[in-house]
């Protein structure tokens, strides 16, 4: 699945939240949230999608495009191994 700047802008908006209110709930700068949001700060790491989803009320796979075929717990499991490597053999 791939992020959707456009889902995440409305994600925002249908939570009622200005960006400088989503910035307060989630400690993260205004400006960050609209780069965000206009796709220009990318890849997203997976810690502020888990922030934005948060104070938004939505699951973080809300904020993905819908039309991509790939399995939402595929994506997250690809933003996981990215950010903290692949996990440890047991």
């Amino acid at each position: 699945m791939k992020f959707s700047p456009d889902r995440l802008r409305a994600a925002r908006k249908a939570a009622g939240l200005s960006l400088d209110a989503a910035a307060e709930a989630t400690g993260d700068d205004p400006a960050l949230i609209a780069r965000f949001e206009n796709g220009r700060d990318f890849p997203l790491p997976l810690v502020h999608l888990s922030r934005l989803a948060n104070a938004y009320g939505v699951p973080v796979t809300n904020l993905f495009d819908p039309d991509d075929p790939t399995d939402p717990v595929t994506a997250i499991d690809a933003l996981i191994r990215r950010e903290i490597g692949p996990r440890s053999a047991r």
